[in-house]
């Protein structure tokens, strides 16, 4: 009776350690699942801030390239205080008051436009006749004749003629207005004026039927 006893009590003791050993064994298992998601987590956070300082730097750099691309290209200008007279034919109008000229493409000096970059342009001109002179102009790309304006001066009247054109041009195309006629007299204090912009650039990729 007492040999079956103790056996039995042995039988209990081994158990009991049989089950605290297994008991220690899935928390040390647990744990490490633990410990391992908690550093797979940490890596996930540290590669996210590491990728959000990338694309914050990406999108800066694209930011900077596309305010670049992006730059505004615009002038006006006027004839000062003098009047221009008794221009010859083929003389270029040098609008010598510059307002405005964001990207530098008009030189008062020379009262030539040249393109900074490919794209697709407007340009202005207004003229007004001296009393009693007639004047006629011409607006050029390089050396190709674009259009005519006319305006007639009479005895009372500053007669004025205004035109608008949108021309596709190539960086370095220039674009000035010249007179047409001979013994032609334009009125200044800032009543002639020659203006345009930049409407959009275009790509490599772009094609554009134009006429000249």
């Amino acid at each position: 009776m007492e040999e079956t006893q103790q056996a039995t009590t042995f039988e209990l003791v081994k158990q009991r350690q049989v089950m605290k050993s297994m008991g220690e064994s899935l928390n040390r298992t647990s744990f490490d699942k633990t410990r391992d998601i908690s550093k797979w987590s940490n890596a996930n956070l540290n590669n996210g801030e590491t990728h959000s300082r990338s694309t914050d730097k990406e999108r800066s750099v694209i930011g900077i390239r596309q305010a670049e691309i992006e730059a505004p290209i615009a002038f006006y200008a006027h004839l000062g205080r003098n009047n221009l007279e008794h221009a010859g034919i083929g003389q270029i109008v040098i609008y010598d008051s510059v307002v405005t000229n964001v990207g530098n493409g008009y030189s008062g000096s020379s009262g030539a436009f040249t393109a900074q970059v490919d794209g697709i342009y407007v340009f202005s001109s207004t003229l007004v006749a001296l009393l009693h002179n007639n004047v006629r102009t011409s607006i050029f790309k390089n050396s190709d004749l674009i259009n005519y304006m006319f305006a007639g001066g009479v005895e009372s009247l500053l007669n004025s003629s205004s035109n608008t054109i949108v021309l596709q041009l190539n960086k370095g195309d220039v674009i000035t207005v010249r007179i047409a006629d001979g013994n032609s007299s334009m009125q200044g204090y800032e009543s002639s004026s020659f203006s345009g912009f930049l409407l959009s650039r275009l790509s490599n990729n772009q094609n554009v039927i134009v006429g000249k």
